[in-house]
């Protein structure tokens, strides 16, 4: 997606970015749906998918040759050390990840290389797993921050996404991807007419550091443009901001759903008045005070649920159109509302709404037939059976070509008549948030079904199509006992082919939630707030009944684990085998076994903690001692 430039017809109204580092499988669901709303009401609207832009500026051929220089130099380098601190400990697993991922990718590599690279070719060769490791291979030697996917996209950083002063210092930050970000600024949103309005969508929480740095750009170019974020971190992490220097950058914060706050900032702004302050659901700062939101319901006929996807284009994103997955809103919000681990709490989660499915089988077929999507998830967290079953029945009709994903509540409805035809309509996985078979565990968390309703429908569906179950382990008060006898449960319902897969989660408190609100009522005490961090991240240490977290954390790794890993002692640099100095095994176990309070909240802080681990080449042990 690049920017939609009114150049002919006059200044842009607005601009909306979906910045880095978001997903690599296709667009985000935000900015088609907020400028389908916006046009709608006569405002002008260009979208530019920076993140896109991104990673298609990141993928040349001077980074990946100076990303395989760096693994054959580096793998020689630390062969060569005594011993390894606890960073060199995790840089040489992801080094030896890499080189036996290259060993697959031999043949694809020595093809891109052998002539001047092109995108393009990247993209015909129609592999995920190749533009994966061609992210990694282009960032690994900037280690400690790195792309890489495990299982998914993930940057990692030495500033931590959840405090406020490291906003600030990272819209600031010069380095590497910066200077990334500036030459896709400059090629795509300076191409355009200054504009009134800039919305940064932040989705993802690998996104906010490059929406603040973008901001800071912005400004710098465009001193009189009014910037706003919004997005699902924004609405969850910055609603209770209290540090009035992130206003630095920015000039506004939207939260929840942004089709009528970014309208009235537009009127306002362009009004001469400049003072948005009076409209709802809107943050600002005036003389270093933060004016707090005030917070309005939605009205639910200015909810938007048809994207506009005119400058999607389906051949310009790093997998291929075989691969490209765009999402399709069915609904707002979710439907059941109870769980007690959700963010219930917040609007934009519990307010549920939804259009007619007439209205969605025709917004599906638009982006089918005029926009060349092959593969759609139906982005809602509660698909409606009677919606799917209605959208499935007109595909086979109509016999619409589309693969497509949903997700949705368990419940009876999924009969196996229903799953036949979703499955002959292109459905390839239909997902269900199980979370437990502990019927114990499932009433503590309001979850409204019972281990023998999850049986019974998982049973009547029999395998007629592919079945994915999300579970969590780590519940508060849930015992070894419960979280094992789960996992036996999906071994059994695997090994009889009735599922397809399934996604173990380690339980966190999460911001917005019944269990954050109220620990007590779930028996949680002692819950380890991290210093500093004041943008609420999830929690992942607390005190409660049942199994202690470390042995909820090593559960989690071995439900979602391989069942055996090979033994790896050489990998191939420049055709030849060089031995590894240190055992592979081992030091995935070190690095498991460290302490991890921070590793989800901040990759730098993660490393911080466990820099008194050192692992001794001679004997491998695990030496902690002061370092110098």
């Amino acid at each position: 997606m690049k920017a939609n430039d009114n150049k002919e017809t006059g200044p842009t109204d607005m601009v909306l970015i979906d910045p880095p580092f978001g997903s690599i499988s296709g667009p985000s669901i935000s900015l088609p749906v907020l400028v389908s709303s916006l046009r709608c009401h006569g405002i002008g609207v260009s979208d530019i998918d920076l993140n896109l832009c991104f990673y298609r500026a990141l993928l040349t051929e001077p980074n990946i040759r100076a990303g395989l220089a760096y693994l054959e130099n580096r793998i020689v380098a630390l062969n060569r050390k005594n011993s390894l601190n606890f960073s060199q400990i995790v840089e040489y697993e992801a080094i030896v990840n890499l080189l036996l991922k290259k060993e697959k990718f031999t043949e694809e590599l020595a093809d891109l290389l052998a002539c001047p690279l092109d995108p393009a070719r990247i993209r015909s060769a129609d592999n995920t797993g190749l533009a994966c490791f061609l992210l990694e291979l282009a960032t690994i030697s900037r280690f400690p921050e790195v792309i890489a996917f495990a299982p998914r996209l993930r940057k990692t950083d030495l500033l931590s996404k959840y405090a406020s002063e490291d906003l600030v210092k990272a819209a600031y930050q010069e380095n590497f991807y910066t200077e990334i970000l500036k030459e896709v600024l400059n090629d795509t949103l300076f191409a355009l007419r200054p504009a009134p309005l800039v919305g940064i969508s932040v989705s993802f929480h690998d996104q906010v550091f490059p929406a603040f740095q973008c901001a800071r750009m912005i400004k710098t170019k465009w001193p009189d443009t009014h910037i706003t974020l919004g997005g699902s971190f924004v609405s969850i992490h910055l609603r209770e901001i209290k540090n009035p220097r992130i206003f630095e950058v920015i000039d506004s914060l939207v939260l929840d759903e942004g089709e009528v706050p970014l309208e009235r900032l537009f009127r306002e702004i362009t009004s001469g008045s400049r003072n948005p302050v009076s409209i709802p659901n809107v943050v600002t700062c005036h003389q270093g005070k933060i004016r707090p939101a005030r917070q309005e319901p939605h009205p639910p006929d200015r909810l938007s649920f048809t994207g506009d996807y005119s400058s999607f284009d389906p051949h310009q994103y790093l997998l291929g159109p075989d691969n490209v997955v765009v999402p399709l809103c069915l609904s707002r919000g979710c439907k059941w509302k109870r769980c007690a681990f959700c963010r219930t709490d917040i609007p934009v989660f519990h307010n549920y709404c939804r259009p007619q499915p007439q209205a969605l089988y025709a917004q599906l077929e638009t982006l089918v037939r005029d926009h060349g999507a092959r593969t759609v998830s139906f982005s809602s967290a509660f698909s409606e059976p009677e919606v799917l079953a209605y959208i499935a029945g007109r595909i086979v009709d109509d016999k619409l070509a589309v693969r497509w994903v949903a997700s949705s509540r368990l419940s009876g409805d999924f009969t196996r008549d229903l799953c036949m035809l979703l499955r002959d309509a292109g459905c390839v996985r239909l997902s269900f948030g199980i979370e437990s078979f502990s019927d114990r565990i499932l009433r503590l968390i309001r979850k409204g079904i019972s281990a023998e309703q999850i049986e019974n429908v998982i049973e009547g569906i029999d395998g007629v199509i592919q079945l994915f179950l999300l579970m969590m382990v780590g519940i508060p008060t849930e015992t070894e006992q419960e979280a094992m006898a789960g996992f036996e449960k999906l071994q059994d319902l695997s090994a009889r082919k009735l599922i397809a897969g399934y996604n173990y989660n380690l339980f966190q408190m999460t911001y917005g939630s019944d269990i954050w609100n109220n620990p007590e009522k779930y028996h949680v005490s002692g819950v380890n707030w991290l210093p500093g961090h004041d943008l609420f991240p999830n929690v992942a240490r607390f005190d409660c009944p049942g199994m202690t977290r470390e042995k909820a954390c090593r559960l989690q790794r071995r439900f979602s684990g391989p069942s055996g890993e090979k033994k790896v002692t050489k990998v191939c640099c420049s055709e030849k085998d060089i031995s590894l100095g240190y055992d592979l095994k081992q030091i995935r176990r070190k690095i498991q076994n460290a302490e991890n309070d921070y590793l989800d909240v901040c990759y730098g802080k993660w490393l911080e903690a466990n820099k008194g681990i050192r692992l001794n080449k001679s004997t491998g042990n695990l030496i902690l001692r002061p370092i110098p």
